[in-house]
């Protein structure tokens, strides 16, 4: 009897161990499944966070490449424009002046002579008739050293002292000696007296010189004196 029981009670225990063997393996069962759901969720949340990041910093490059290129286009454009701009000022500019160069040729029927220097420079063809009329180079005036203009006035002055006038209204003339002195270094163009009508006139009652121009009477006395008389 005392046998039995003590079998009973090996076997209990025997029982009892398997049980809390058992347990024991289910309890680390459990926990080794919550680590590896724990390793995993915390894989898949660090993936999900890299994968975000990466996502939101290649749409901040991408916004700033955008906005790069969207600025190199509009400083491209404004360059572009500038240099139209430029280009239809230069074009404009350059036409205008043709086209006042071919109205001057036009009208006053200009022509291309050699001044003292060798070169060549245009003058209206009516100066230059005058002066071959003088005998041209070999002539009184010398050679032709200046030539300037105002509008459709010109003046052509010679080596020797000697000018000659010209406007489409008034025809070509000759100023020199005392009256061309005093007209030129008074102005000559900008002077008060205007333009030259004719050539200069002997003074039989007062002695000296006139020429009538377009504004009054310039006259010189033998004695060097010179003076303007307005109309």
């Amino acid at each position: 009897m005392i046998a039995n029981t003590r079998a009973r009670l090996v076997a209990a225990a025997c029982a009892l161990g398997l049980v809390a063997t058992g347990a024991v393996a289910c309890a680390n069962t459990e926990n080794d499944v919550k680590d590896a759901g724990a390793t995993v969720s915390k894989g898949v949340s660090e993936a999900a966070s890299s994968a975000s990041s990466a996502a939101s910093e290649a749409a901040t490059d991408a916004k700033d490449a955008a906005k790069d290129a969207a600025d190199k286009a509009e400083a491209a454009a404004e360059d572009a424009k500038d240099a139209a701009k430029d280009a239809a000022d230069k074009a404009e500019a350059a036409a205008k002046d043709a086209a006042a160069d071919a109205s001057v040729a036009l009208d006053d029927d200009m022509v291309k002579v050699p001044n003292a220097a060798g070169d060549e420079v245009a003058i209206p063809a009516a100066i230059e008739n005058a002066y071959q009329e003088m005998g041209g180079i070999s002539g009184p005036a010398g050679k032709l050293v200046n030539v300037t203009h105002k509008g459709d006035a010109w003046v052509a002055s010679y080596a020797d002292g000697w000018h000659i006038a010209y406007s489409k209204d008034t025809g070509a003339y000759v100023v020199k000696g005392l009256i061309g002195k005093f007209w030129f270094e008074n102005g000559a163009l900008e002077h008060e007296a205007g333009l030259p009508l004719n050539d200069e006139q002997p003074d039989r009652v007062n002695g000296g010189w006139t020429q009538n121009f377009t504004n009054g009477v310039i006259w010189a006395k033998e004695n060097g004196d010179a003076g303007f008389d307005p109309k």
